[in-house]
């Protein structure tokens, strides 16, 4: 659809959204195109609108190509064909998940786990048991695993804590 548009101080031709962005479109612009009873700003016009979120929406979110994300599939010595892309796609993952710090995981606070006690002691537990499985697992030199059990532990510790001031406050409004 082409809209006029008073752009520095002069009305222009009819022309589609985009050629008028370049000419200096802004959403204080007022526009008219056929149908409108009179001119608005051009924030007001759904069309414009809905050409402006798209253009955000793409500079934010670019497109990136396929051959960028994913490696070229091998060939499969053993077999002589191609991988599955799936198969790559999980090696990838797997990779990525291998890959973590040689530095030791930051155990769950004490002081996170003695409230985690005060507030909802089964999860907390559990939360225990994980930072020690952590711990475990770092001196195994499983650092994959040390480290997922150490966020797994602070995750349960802070649900424990949010869970018994919501019952806590539940227990208040009723009593």
């Amino acid at each position: 659809m082409k809209y006029f548009a008073m752009i520095d101080g002069g009305q222009t031709e009819p022309m589609e959204i985009e050629q008028l962005v370049e000419l200096g479109l802004r959403p204080d612009t007022y526009v008219w195109c056929k149908g409108m009873a009179d001119w608005q700003q051009a924030r007001e016009v759904a069309d414009i609108c809905r050409h402006f979120r798209r253009r955000l929406h793409d500079r934010l979110h670019p497109v990136v190509e396929e051959a960028e994300v994913l490696p070229a599939v091998p060939e499969n010595p053993e077999i002589g064909e191609l991988k599955n892309y799936w198969q790559v796609r999980g090696e990838i993952i797997n990779q990525h998940r291998e890959e973590t710090p040689d530095t030791p995981p930051s155990a769950c606070p004490r002081w996170l786990l003695l409230l985690a006690f005060l507030c909802f002691f089964p999860l907390a537990i559990a939360a225990v048991l994980a930072n020690r499985k952590s711990l475990e697992a770092w001196n195994a030199r499983d650092n994959s695993e040390a480290h997922h059990a150490a966020s797994r532990a602070k995750m349960l510790a802070g649900i424990a804590v949010c869970l018994g001031i919501m019952i806590g406050a539940t227990l208040i409004r009723i009593l």
